[in-house]
């Protein structure tokens, strides 16, 4: 076995968000020189209640024209919901263990794809449709190309009232978070105090939705309903105050 080949394997595992424990792993099934081989393990990202595994075994076969071993595919399937994926391993594409992550839960997750006609990166929103599945037990993936003036993260949040808008710094690494597919958690304010919830992308629907915990959508109508919850006891002791002015 080629140590180069080993050390560029690895770069490109670490490019897609796979730990660099399996290193020895692979190392020892390289030089046994089977056709195909694969590794299996686990990580950890936080979701929305807090941190979650997900489960991924990759594989990996020969390629007798360059005499190298390169992964060619791996399966993502998050455990406490039961939910699987196969995801190919293309040059100059194809979606990282991170995106599988946030694509197994039904969030869109934005990715440049080169259009090797026009020489030219063109933006997609990719979301898998959970509805159905293939022969091979995968769920289609669909793709969504949206400009500005369609879909403005930022905007949406701002009418949200989300308070992470108004700090420079926190704004941009939000948004940022939320192209990569993240349910990224944003506080909102009811009268005199803070909420936390979560913020995710939704482009097929072109909006940014606010959710609880569980995933369900908090409306802009039911938000509004916390507002007046909080306004009208005020209200009514305003009101009171002034009638007790004017001797009433």
């Amino acid at each position: 076995m080629d140590r180069h080949d080993l050390r560029w394997t690895m770069t490109e595992l670490g490019f897609l968000g796979f730990p660099q424990a399996h290193r020895d792993e692979i190392e020892l099934k390289m030089n046994a020189d089977p056709d195909k081989f694969n590794i299996a393990g686990k990580k950890e990202f936080q979701g929305m209640k807090g941190k979650e595994s997900i489960d991924y075994t990759i594989y990996f076969k020969k390629y007798d024209k360059v005499n190298a071993y390169h992964p060619y595919m791996y399966q993502a399937t998050l455990p406490d919901i039961g939910r699987s994926q196969n995801f190919r391993i293309v040059q100059d594409a194809g979606f990282s263990l991170p995106d599988a992550f946030n694509l197994l839960h039904g969030r869109s997750v934005h990715k440049l794809v080169i259009d090797h006609q026009e020489r030219k990166l063109r933006p997609y929103w990719f979301q898998l449709d959970l509805s159905g599945k293939d022969v091979h037990g995968n769920h289609p993936i669909t793709k969504h190309q949206l400009d500005p003036q369609e879909l403005s993260i930022g905007r949406e949040l701002e009418t949200r009232g989300v308070k992470e808008m108004l700090n420079p710094t926190k704004r941009v690494n939000l948004v940022l978070s939320l192209y990569y597919g993240n349910a990224e958690p944003v506080t909102i304010r009811n009268g005199d105090k803070d909420h936390q919830v979560f913020a995710a992308v939704f482009p097929k629907e072109r909006s940014v939705k606010l959710l609880n915990s569980d995933g369900k959508e908090l409306t802009v109508e039911a938000q509004r309903a916390m507002e007046r919850k909080h306004l009208e006891p005020i209200a009514e002791q305003l009101t009171r105050s002034k009638r007790r002015g004017r001797g009433i």
